[in-house]
């Protein structure tokens, strides 16, 4: 399968992780996404990825939700299970390269732009608020301001030391 996102691994572990019973439904598959990163990957890399990941027969919707094929599930089998979160996705990453798309024509997923941003917006609208520490960071990261050095490195007054 080429080229790999880190979208399609990424959902390829969601839907693995949120289809253990049950295929999984849009805002189950979010869920999952968001359990390894707060950030998710935008609209248009997941809408993407389900079309990629769908018409190399690794991932099927069934019964209004989503699920992973044989071959998806052969190529998430890693042997151990207690692998690092970075290190499972560089396995998975490996595998996906190696994999090669069975033959014959494979459903693509449609999935409705306005109904995977409705699952985001959902996900986003069940988060806490944020603390003053986090819009602090947000505001700073969105402005590229530099982080002030810590206390201890301060002098008296709050004032940096000087090192002369």
């Amino acid at each position: 399968m080429n080229p790999i996102h880190d979208t399609d691994v990424l959902l390829l572990l969601a839907v693995a992780l949120a289809s253990k019973r049950k295929p999984a439904t849009l805002d189950e598959l979010i869920t999952a996404l968001s359990l390894t990163d707060k950030r998710l990957p935008p609209k248009v890399k997941l809408h993407d990825a389900f079309t990629r990941l769908s018409a190399n027969g690794l991932m099927i919707e069934q019964d209004g939700g989503y699920t992973l094929t044989e071959a998806a599930q052969t190529v998430l089998a890693l042997g151990r299970k207690n692998y690092e979160h970075e290190e499972r996705v560089f396995r998975v990453k490996e595998r996906l390269a190696e994999f090669e798309a069975p033959a014959g024509k494979h459903p693509v997923i449609q999935l409705a732009a306005d109904a995977l941003g409705a699952a985001i917006s959902a996900y986003e609208a069940s988060l806490p608020p944020l603390t003053k520490t986090e819009k602090a960071e947000l505001k700073r990261e969105q402005a590229g301001a530099p982080r002030r050095p810590p206390a201890a490195s301060r002098g008296p007054g709050g004032r940096p030391r000087s090192r002369g």
